[in-house]
């Protein structure tokens, strides 16, 4: 009987380790979201990243792997309203390599940052999107921006 328990605790415990890496693997990025009843998702698209909403699909200008930009682990998009224009998104594209980091850098590769990234506008039903940034890890998946980045997408300056 001792055997079986033992067993028995062995195997739960490898499959709860193999379920939560599996479940980790899967959350790497960020891909859906919600606001105010509608739903974006993002997808691979000949290599690029799109945005599914109201099935349609929206090609933005970053590769893919992509995620929508978070600004704690919680798996919940990082996003602004502003009266007159919508509500604003930061998709990230695929997370550099850790050779891109350096000692100097203020982020880390635990923060999954990418050197591309684009905003998307949600507003009475319609999808707006802003022109592609390439920064070197200026868009980091897990650590997400101040609210004056999220402004300056909203109300850009030509």
């Amino acid at each position: 009987m001792k055997l079986f328990k033992l067993t028995l605790s062995v195997l739960l415990s490898s499959l709860l380790v193999f379920f939560t890496t599996a479940c980790n693997a899967n959350n790497k990025y960020l891909k859906t979201t919600t606001s105010e009843n509608n739903t974006l998702v993002l997808s691979n698209h000949n290599s690029m990243c799109a945005v599914k909403f109201k099935n349609k699909l929206y090609t933005l200008n970053i590769p893919y792997p992509c995620g929508f930009v978070r600004s704690s682990k919680k798996m919940e998009a990082q996003k602004y309203k502003y009266k007159g224009v919508g509500t604003v998104f930061v998709v990230a594209g695929p997370a550099a390599n850790k050779n891109s980091y350096t000692e100097d850098d203020s982020v880390k590769p635990v923060h999954m940052c990418s050197n591309s990234g684009q905003a998307i506008i949600l507003s009475k039903g319609k999808i707006t999107r802003r022109k592609e940034k390439n920064i070197k890890l200026g868009f980091c998946h897990q650590l997400g921006f101040d609210e004056k980045v999220f402004y300056g997408y909203a109300y850009p300056v030509n």
